[in-house]
């Protein structure tokens, strides 16, 4: 049993934490407190404020990416996730701090890259009035008005044009230059490139943190290596290259970037079933299914039986196809604690997505 499941399990059973209904749909998971110096890729940071277009309704004053959230509290949350502090409640309030956490880059939108802050105004003499991420190719990724969700749209449209500011946080003027390529980012796996100038023989080594920790070892061959990974969150990659054969500690050169990586898994469901026969109805849902390839499975644990050390996986749907995006079972439990496993395989029976949830039937 792998140590997230025993470490929710040991969490379920002492705390007493147990929920009867489920939805995931794009959380983000954040890997630090404060401000973050490993360096960011401003791409990762669109990457996850896209991942929750139209997912996330327009609130006044909202801070919540599953409630709600206005223009100000979805960059903050968005940032906090990459461990970035934006002071402010408001979009003037976010530019008056700036100090505190980026550098102020101007007005001129052909400065602006990929994760900076952008501030907008409604006419060339109106106020500040909207903040929103920037987009490489003059885009803007903001929640919108009252009614609507966030959205990606041109900086061109009416009313956003204006721009009164561009602030680039510290950690993504601390960006890596390119000197790491991330040339796959696709539900499963993540290519990552070395684009480090070197000469002679070298040896390279990859670090992995975030939602998984992955470290690869010393190999000439990996200068492009291809990671596997089932969770959803914000990753960290150091790649670090030396001499070959040198195992004195000497680094010849290192590179820092960050990413965000998407599971295939779009949304789960634990809920009693009020149909004929009773039970609860359990399923999941990919975000596609190429030629219907993928394979999805269902296990569940007794959390009373794992407490007493006896077998205690007591239920699978084993690995099915399924002719859309979704796979449901209906499951009959005794009174108690339970917890889901829901994975998704590729056509090469590679788990690409894995997420563990638990439920109670009391």
């Amino acid at each position: 049993m792998n140590k997230m499941i025993k470490r929710k399990i040991a969490y379920f059973m002492t705390a007493a934490v147990v929920l009867s209904y489920f939805i995931l749909n794009g959380g983000y998971t954040s890997f630090a407190d404060g401000n973050n110096d490993a360096g960011i890729d401003g791409n990762a940071v669109v990457a996850l404020a896209e991942s929750y277009v139209g997912k996330v309704p327009y609130v006044s004053g909202g801070n919540s990416l599953e409630t709600g959230t206005d223009c100000s509290g979805f960059v903050t949350l968005i940032y906090k996730a990459f461990g970035i502090d934006i002071p402010g409640r408001s979009s003037q309030g976010i530019l008056d701090n700036a100090e505190s956490y980026g550098v102020y880059i101007g007005t001129d939108i052909s400065q602006a890259k990929s994760g900076d802050l952008i501030f907008t105004g409604e006419s060339p003499d109106a106020k500040i009035s909207h903040v929103g991420i920037y987009k490489d190719g003059g885009y803007i990724v903001h929640q919108t008005v009252p009614g609507s969700s966030v959205k990606v749209q041109s900086l061109s449209l009416r009313g956003m044009g204006y721009v009164k500011g561009i602030v680039r946080p510290h950690a993504i003027m601390n960006d890596t230059d390119g000197l790491t390529e991330i040339t796959d980012n696709s539900y499963g796996q993540v290519v990552l490139t070395s684009r480090i100038p070197t000469s002679g023989e070298v040896e390279y080594k990859w670090n992995i943190t975030g939602a998984e920790n992955i470290e690869t070892g010393w190999s000439a061959n990996y200068s492009t290596y291809t990671f596997h990974f089932v969770k959803t969150g914000v990753y960290n990659s150091e790649l670090l290259v030396r001499q070959k054969g040198d195992e004195s500690g000497n680094v010849l050169a290192k590179s820092t970037t960050s990413f965000y990586h998407k599971n295939a898994i779009k949304g789960i469901c634990q809920m009693p079933y009020t149909g004929e026969g009773g039970g609860y109805l359990i399923g999941i849902e990919s975000y596609d299914n190429p030629n219907q390839s993928y394979r999805y499975e269902m296990l569940i644990l007794d959390c009373t039986l794992y407490s007493q050390g006896l077998p205690a996986w007591i239920y699978s749907t084993g690995q099915c196809g399924a002719p859309e995006t979704c796979l449901w079972t209906i499951w009959q439990p005794k009174y108690g604690y339970y917890w889901t496993l829901f994975r998704i395989y590729d056509s090469q029976n590679n788990l690409i997505a894995e997420e563990c949830f638990g439920f109670q039937n009391i």
